[in-house]
């Protein structure tokens, strides 16, 4: 329940801006109904066909995807380990990015923190999602950490770096088809860069520090001989880290 929790509230933290957010019909139609027997609203249905199209589609999407990885991992680990990656990177890259596409620079840090949270429950939401199947890497950062402890053959780390990286690409594209470019409040698809003031060694050290307390917190949390009796909380510490 917490996992599918919080992909409510990152489905809300990318499309409130764009269309106050359904993924739910059911949740659209009664208030437009109710609005427009009793406030009179005769647009209350302007567009409803959207918030059932579009959900239904994505919900029929999701079930495809889940069958094709059931029907993978039994044929092949490797290959239902990669198709998990891919389609959690996709969904990493649209729930992160476009959180930040619709909000970033506003008045305030609040949105700094809504961005951040974002794509840290977006991990944790994830990898509970995928990891039967991958472990939910996610990072071609944690991949090269579970790989070099021994948890990951570089078989399998080189297949999930390639989902990955096609995940992300993937996953930008997608927003594309979300968030046109005047209304992309990060200026480029929320595209890193170094932000005046900083140097490249401020940034080499900061990246190089944050990457460590992540994997350090996966490979303590999720592979840990020792921690095995707190490991359902193990993708929660994820996300947080």
């Amino acid at each position: 329940c917490m996992a599918i929790g919080f992909a409510v509230f990152l489905g809300h933290c990318v499309l409130i801006p764009v269309d106050g957010c359904s993924i739910n019909p059911t949740r659209s139609f009664g208030p437009a109904l109710v609005s427009y027997m009793v406030y009179g609203k005769t647009d209350a249905f302007d567009g409803m066909w959207l918030f059932f199209a579009g959900p239904l589609a994505g919900a029929t999407l999701a079930a495809c995807s889940y069958q094709a990885l059931v029907k993978i991992s039994g044929m092949s680990k490797m290959a239902s380990a990669a198709l998990a990656e891919y389609i959690a990177m996709t969904l990493f890259v649209v729930i992160g990015v476009g959180s930040a596409e619709g909000i970033a620079g506003e008045d305030g840090m609040a949105w700094v923190l809504q961005v951040a949270l974002a794509f840290g429950l977006a991990i944790t939401a994830l990898a509970y999602a995928i990891g039967a199947y991958s472990g939910g890497h996610i990072n071609s950062a944690v991949t090269i950490g579970m790989v070099l402890t021994g948890h990951c053959s570089w078989q399998q780390g080189l297949a999930n770096f390639a989902a990955q990286m096609l995940g992300s690409v993937t996953g930008s594209l997608m927003l594309l088809g979300i968030f046109p470019e005047a209304m992309d409040k990060t200026g480029g698809l929320g595209t890193n860069s170094i932000s005046e003031g900083f140097s490249w060694g401020n940034a080499f050290t900061g990246e190089l520090i944050m990457t460590f307390l992540l994997v350090f917190v996966v490979l303590q949390t999720a592979v840990n001989p020792n921690s095995e009796g707190n490991r359902s909380l193990a993708c929660m510490a994820i996300g947080f880290a």
